[in-house]
């Protein structure tokens, strides 16, 4: 017998988290929303007002018994090249859609790991950066400190002309490098800052939602799929609601 949630017991921090609490509650939301549609819309067909005619742009018709998908244009205008554009086995089609989704699910999760290991590399260095450049500005301070009291030796005649713009040429020299060293070192943190990879708190919670999916079902297609372009001799195009990892890839 299931317990209910009153009756559960939970321990926070036990193990280790495979994902983050913000991601954990998201991935829920997701869920609770795919399942409060899923209860008003009944079963729907995953592909449903996804698949388009690559020739005129029009949504495709899926034939109930044959479960093949042609573009209806034709039925109006049969020698329009719309009539080369056809999907026979609906099937076939969920099970390509599905398997790419899965595979752009693996991608983004890769990414993410990928984007998350690069942000902590990044504010190590920006750390580092900004530690040195306060090194830099505190040495730059104490050499304006020991021009002063150069200047005030030379005013008391405890140190002649040539020594004193000799020492002074030598601080000044130090004081151009210490400043083309910071220069260069808010560059680089500049640089880093404009360098942090976008992730999109919407696909995290998707991922996290329908990873352990083993069929394709309306919410997933739909979480994931803008449209499904289907062209001539049985190539077709998957257009993502998301960003394409693939392409970038």
């Amino acid at each position: 017998m299931k317990a209910s949630a009153e009756e559960l017991i939970i321990v926070p921090d036990m193990h280790e988290a495979i994902v983050t609490e913000e991601e954990f509650y998201r991935a829920g939301e997701v869920i609770r929303k795919s399942a409060q549609v899923q209860k008003k819309k009944g079963e729907m067909y995953p592909l449903r007002s996804l698949v388009y005619c690559g020739n005129c742009g029009r949504r495709m018709q899926k034939r109930k018994m044959s479960m093949s998908f042609i573009c209806g244009y034709t039925r109006t205008n049969p020698d329009t090249e719309c009539s080369d554009i056809r999907w026979e086995d609906g099937k076939e089609l969920e099970q390509i859609v599905f398997r790419a989704i899965r595979d752009y699910i693996h991608l983004a999760d890769k990414n993410r790991k990928k984007a998350k290991i690069f942000q902590k590399d990044r504010q190590r260095t920006i750390r580092t950066e900004v530690q040195s450049i306060a090194g830099l500005q505190e040495e730059i301070a104490r050499l304006k400190q020991d021009k002063l009291k150069l200047y005030e030796k030379y005013c008391a005649d405890r140190l002649n002309r040539n020594a004193y713009l000799a020492e002074k040429t030598v601080i000044d020299e130090r004081i151009a490098k210490l400043e083309t060293d910071i220069s260069s070192s808010e560059e680089r943190v500049s640089g880093l800052e404009e360098q942090s990879p976008e992730v999109s708190s919407e696909l995290e919670a998707a991922c996290v939602a329908f990873q352990k999916e083993s069929v394709l079902t309306y919410d997933m297609a739909h979480a994931f799929v803008d449209r499904i372009v289907v062209y001539a001799e049985g190539n077709i195009e998957i257009k993502w609601r998301f960003k394409d990892i693939f392409a970038e890839e």
